[in-house]
């Protein structure tokens, strides 16, 4: 999750509820990163976390991410030595090999620097949207030319496929395309719109959706019903 809130609240919520899960009681924990920062600093702050549940005890952990999560959950398994602390991972609408939308802002952010002469902004760049701008970004060619191993870590994708955005490569979320979420040819299954008509997995960037008609948005996580059961199989299975 990103800044100063848990934007996978519900479907902690959704996991703390036995009814949900076959009587199994989860122990859940969200990571609050800043995504301005990038990455690898959200990874850091990840490894952080797991150590200390390793601490107190707990042998390995599941991750369950959304959108730039899953890229900062891949470095801190495959970059940082993660993959002996976790189970599986199980991605939510990851842009894998990046985003056309993460071009845009970090264009625009990258001349918000330019311009601020007198300093007067605090982090005048968005390394987070910078990071997932396709083919030249340096942290996706480390993650993808130059994979580390997440050998015994389980990879799981789940994403969105009938968005309507024109800027991103058919068929998408809105915000990140299949093939994008699909990465280095990760298991990867598809979820259509809900019953709302809003696309699964990517409906959290208000002016984006709105702009291309990919309906109404206002949530940061993945809110389908279908999506949530999914992902309680996948941890139970693992």
């Amino acid at each position: 999750t990103d800044d100063n809130k848990c934007n996978m609240d519900g479907i902690r919520a959704f996991l703390n509820n036995k009814a949900n899960t076959g009587d199994v009681q989860f122990r859940t924990d969200c990571q609050i990163y800043k995504t301005r920062l990038g990455v690898e600093a959200g990874a850091k702050e990840l490894k952080r976390k797991v150590d200390g549940w390793k601490s107190a005890g707990v042998p390995k952990v599941d991750l369950v991410v959304h959108s730039m999560g899953g890229l900062v959950a891949r470095y801190y398994i495959e970059k940082l030595g993660g993959r002996d602390s976790v189970r599986s991972l199980t991605m939510m609408g990851t842009p894998n090999l990046g985003s056309n939308w993460a071009t845009a802002v970090c264009s625009a952010w990258i001349q918000v620097a330019l311009l601020d002469i007198f300093h007067l902004l605090d982090h005048p760049y968005d390394q987070g949207a910078c990071d997932m701008v396709p083919i030249v970004s340096p942290l996706l060619i480390k993650l993808n030319v130059f994979p580390g191993s997440h050998a015994g870590v389980t990879y799981n994708v789940l994403t969105g496929w009938k968005g309507q955005s024109k800027v991103v490569l058919p068929p998408n979320d809105c915000i990140v395309s299949v093939l994008s979420a699909t990465g280095l040819a990760f298991p990867t299954e598809l979820f259509p719109k809900t019953l709302l008509g809003s696309p699964v997995l990517h409906v959290d960037v208000d002016l984006a959706t709105a702009f291309v008609g990919c309906g109404p948005s206002g949530i940061g996580e993945p809110n389908d019903p279908g999506v949530r059961a999914r992902v309680v199989e996948i941890l139970l299975a693992s």
